[in-house]
C-alpha cells in the first residue's frame, strides 16, 4: 500500500512539475512578447519623433525658401528699377549733352554768318574790273569755302526765290502797298539772308514785304457835301 502511494506520489510531482514548466514557459513568452511590445513601442515613438523633427525641418526650409524667394524677387525688381533708372539717366545726359553741343554749335554758326555776311556785302560792292584781280578771286574762294562748310552740317539758306511770304522763316522789317493785284502779302526786298539748321529756323530771313494797297471808300457825310457843292 505505502508502494502504491508513494508512486501516485511521484506522478503527481511529475504532473505538478510539468505543468510548472508549461507555466513558466507561458510566462517567459508572455515576458518575451512584452519585452518586443515595449521595443517595437520604443522604435515606433523613435520613428514618430523622428518623423516630426523632419517634418518640422521640412516646414522650416520651405519658409525659408519662401523668405529667399521673395527676397530675390525684391531683389530682382530693385535692380530692375535701378537699371530703368540707370538707362534713364543715361539718355537723359545723352539728350542733354546733345542739346548743348547744338545749342553752341548753333551759337557758333549764328556768329560764323556775320562773317558770311560781311562777305557778301564785300562781293556785292566790287566791281567788275576788282571781280579780276587776285584779292577779289581770294574773297570769293573763300566766301565759297565758308557756304560749303554750312551745307556740310546741315545749314541752308532760307529760299526766296518764289517771293511767298512765310511768317515761319521770314520776318518783315518793313511794308510797302502797290496797285499790283495780290492776295497775300510777297516779298519786296531781302535784307538780311535766313538759315536753317537741320530743318529748323537757325535765323530768320529779314525781308520787306509788299501788300495790295486798299482803296478808300467814299463816307455818306462826304457823298452828301459833294452833292451839295455841286448844287451850289
Amino acid at each position: 500500500m505505502n508502494d502504491f502511494k508513494n508512486g501516485n506520489d511521484d506522478s503527481v510531482k511529475i504532473e505538478i512539475s510539468e505543468e510548472g514548466k508549461e507555466k513558466s514557459m507561458e510566462e517567459t513568452k508572455k515576458a518575451h512578447k512584452s519585452k518586443v511590445h515595449k521595443h517595437e513601442e520604443i522604435l515606433k515613438n523613435k520613428k514618430r519623433e523622428k518623423a516630426k523633427k523632419l517634418l518640422k525641418q521640412l516646414k522650416q526650409l520651405e519658409e525659408e525658401n519662401k523668405k529667399l524667394k521673395a527676397e530675390n524677387k525684391e531683389l530682382n525688381e530693385r535692380l530692375l528699377r535701378r537699371l530703368a533708372d540707370f538707362e534713364n539717366y543715361k539718355k537723359r545726359v545723352s539728350q542733354e549733352k546733345e542739346h548743348y553741343l547744338r545749342e553752341n554749335l548753333g551759337r557758333f554758326i549764328l556768329d560764323l554768318l556775320s562773317i558770311v555776311d560781311n562777305f557778301e556785302r564785300a562781293i556785292q560792292h566790287l566791281t567788275e574790273e576788282e571781280k579780276k584781280t587776285p584779292l577779289a578771286q581770294g574773297i570769293q574762294l573763300t566766301y565759297k569755302q565758308l557756304i560749303d562748310l554750312l551745307n556740310k552740317y546741315n545749314v541752308q539758306e532760307i529760299d526766296t526765290s518764289t517771293g511767298e511770304f512765310n511768317p515761319h522763316f521770314h520776318q518783315p522789317l518793313d511794308k510797302e502797298e502797290v496797285e499790283e493785284d495780290i492776295e497775300e502779302p510777297m516779298i519786296s526786298q531781302v535784307y538780311q539772308k535766313g538759315y536753317l539748321f537741320n530743318g529748323s529756323v537757325l535765323r530768320p530771313t529779314l525781308i520787306k514785304v509788299k501788300v495790295k494797297k486798299e482803296k478808300k471808300e467814299e463816307t455818306k457825310e462826304g457823298s452828301e457835301e459833294e452833292k451839295g457843292e455841286d448844287k451850289d
